[in-house]
């Protein structure tokens, strides 16, 4: 018994500095390097060994269900990777549950900006034009593009994920 929490201790830590180095690199670079994201993967593929399939699958499951927000350009690459990060190393309970808070965390400090940049319905009118656009040319194009977007209203949603990780392991695990 003294074993397997050990185990389990080992593997909050590891995934909870996984996220917080996302969510330094996102902070400092407006990215997350593969190399931080292969060194996750390394870590979790070891300390799973013994349910590497279903890891694997969680990671590739999450992946794929997340990639048309990359696609679309809604959501970075490195988001959606830490986020299958996450559900490697959780179970399927744990993992809904970080990455809604993470996104509950995302969703209260995105209004915060809209609101104190007075840009909500700036905002708006940007995503009903960028809908318009996909239905009148019925193509997905990018909704942010940081070259001509900026990142003034963009958030570091690492961060959101690595909150969401810690109030996970703090209060309800």
């Amino acid at each position: 018994m003294i074993k397997k929490e050990g185990i389990i201790i080992v593997n909050q830590t590891v995934i909870l500095c996984l996220l917080a180095g996302s969510a330094f690199f996102d902070i400092k670079n407006h990215r997350i390097p593969n190399i931080w994201i292969l060194l996750g993967m390394a870590a979790g593929m070891y300390l799973h060994r013994g349910e590497l399939v279903w890891f694997l699958l969680r990671v590739l499951a999450v992946t794929l269900l997340f990639f048309p927000l990359y696609y679309c350009r809604m959501m970075g690459a490195g988001d959606i990777k830490v986020m299958s990060l996450i559900c490697g190393y959780c179970n399927v309970a744990g993992s809904v549950t970080v990455i809604a808070i993470g996104f509950l965390i995302g969703a209260v400090w995105s209004l915060m900006k809209l609101m104190y940049y007075h840009s909500l319905k700036e905002r708006l009118f940007y995503l009903a034009a960028y809908v318009q656009r996909i239905i009148c040319t019925k193509e997905i194009g990018e909704y942010y593009n940081p070259g001509r977007d900026g990142y003034r209203m963009t958030i570091p949603f690492a961060v959101c994920l690595f909150l969401g990780g810690f109030f996970y392991y703090a209060f309800l695990a």
